[in-house]
């Protein structure tokens, strides 16, 4: 595809894009206007029906779903910024998934050709040209090398680097456009955080790298690193020693409660001990990037994005950690301050935040309700947005993680362990 035919396509997607987002000023400003102007009312579930966060969070997602490709992981990357979208967005968001469509066998076989020459049937005894798996940035096929060697070969979708690139354009023409209507937050800041984050991604030789350097540490027991097989990785491919599993969100579906605890305790264990031990993470933390193997093992799959995080923001999630296990107020609040966080009622926000966390300590007969759950956090995510809470780019990246395993504990209905948490921070 010709680079004006892909501004075309790029230039479509934008348009549906800035239509959406009229639509969804049109309905906020009717909703604002209609509240100046109407009596003072009494009824609270007429004003919440009429309010049109919930509509307008589903015109957002239907034009993500639409535009496809990045549009998908920006949805993504917004529904962990509940410091400037309503909780209504978040919620709408946050399921959104990654699209599996397979690549035609033309491009796959030019990409093997760029790869390993025009011979490149020789270097595998089979290559399975069916995709096994696929995202917005690759699909993933499996092969066998002459020696024998298992392998999945992530390749690079077909004009994947000119589509971003034209799309990148256009994020920054709509971030300029929603800043200078809501001065209130800054989207401009959260939409470079966000390109980073994919330019990343886009680099598979450093994502090879970044396999390297993760599978050199000292990984807790039961945490398994895809291994990468460097003489067939290159540019457009990143090649890795297949292991048969199971999907993570499918064994936990499949398994017992107590296993069920075991590997959701595990993973928890293993980003707590990348984040505060290694000051290194792997940065797209959804179920699909995470196997359980044969032995019970979790085996980390992807590391198209490897966050890395200083000393001090280091200190900072220990501080903060240890205050919640303890469920210190002052010390939380103290700990979030220092940590860079601005705007934030910190009385308020701890106080919500602690109920919270004593409620998952609790015995099930004692916890909150999935739907008081559910209150509160949408209540923690309405603070963030009405006080336009400055949150620092360390503490954006390692959100991902918290939102992914609180959800996955909600889900399955576990609760932490805060002494397998010190655990990992003392002694490992």
């Amino acid at each position: 595809m010709n680079r004006p035919i892909l501004y075309w396509h790029g230039a479509i997607r934008f348009c549906r894009a800035l239509v959406t987002l009229v639509k969804i000023y049109a309905n906020h400003s009717s909703f604002r206007l209609y509240n100046c102007i109407r009596p003072q009312s009494t009824d609270s579930a007429k004003d919440k029906q009429r309010n049109p966060e919930h509509r307008n969070a589903e015109l957002l997602v239907k034009m993500l779903i639409t535009n496809g490709g990045t549009w998908i992981k920006a949805g993504q990357f917004l529904s962990t910024r509940p410091d400037i979208l309503p909780a209504a967005y978040i919620e709408a968001l946050t399921p959104l998934q990654d699209q599996v469509n397979s690549e035609p066998p033309q491009h796959i076989v030019r990409v093997l050709q760029s790869a390993y020459g025009r011979n490149w049937k020789n270097r595998f005894s089979e290559f399975d040209m069916t995709a096994v798996n696929g995202a917005s940035i690759a699909v993933v096929h499996k092969a066998v090398t002459k020696e024998g060697v298992p392998v999945a070969l992530k390749i690079k979708r077909n004009n994947i680097d000119e589509l971003f690139s034209v799309d990148f354009t256009f994020y920054r023409v709509i971030a300029y456009l929603i800043s200078a209507v809501y001065r209130k937050f800054d989207f401009i800041s959260a939409v470079e955080v966000f390109l980073r984050a994919l330019e990343s991604e886009l680099d598979f030789e450093q994502e090879a790298r970044n396999v390297l350097e993760i599978s050199q540490k000292n990984h807790i027991t039961g945490i398994r690193v895809v291994e990468l097989i460097p003489e067939y990785s290159c540019a457009q491919i990143v090649a890795l020693k297949w292991i048969d599993g199971y999907p993570l969100i499918s064994y936990l579906e499949s398994t017992s409660q107590a296993e069920r605890k075991r590997i959701l305790s595990l993973l928890q264990n293993s980003f707590i001990q990348q984040i505060m031990r290694f000051g290194l993470f792997q940065g797209d933390p959804h179920p699909g990037n995470f196997l359980v193997d044969s032995s019970g093992n979790i085996v980390l799959l992807d590391f198209g994005l490897l966050n890395r995080i200083s000393d001090t923001e280091r200190l900072s999630y220990v501080n903060i950690l240890l205050a919640v296990i303890d469920v210190d107020l002052k010390r939380l609040a103290t700990a979030l301050s220092s940590g860079g966080i601005k705007n934030l009622p910190e009385e308020e926000f701890a106080a919500k935040l602690t109920t919270l966390i004593k409620s998952a300590s609790m015995t099930t007969t004692e916890r909150l309700s999935n739907s008081e759950v559910e209150i509160l956090i949408k209540d923690l995510m309405n603070m963030l947005n009405k006080y336009a809470v400055h949150i620092p780019d360390h503490f954006l990246v390692t959100g991902r993680v918290l939102v992914t395993l609180t959800g996955l504990f909600h889900r399955f209905e576990i609760k932490p362990e805060s002494v397998e948490i010190r655990k990992v921070l003392f002694e490992y």
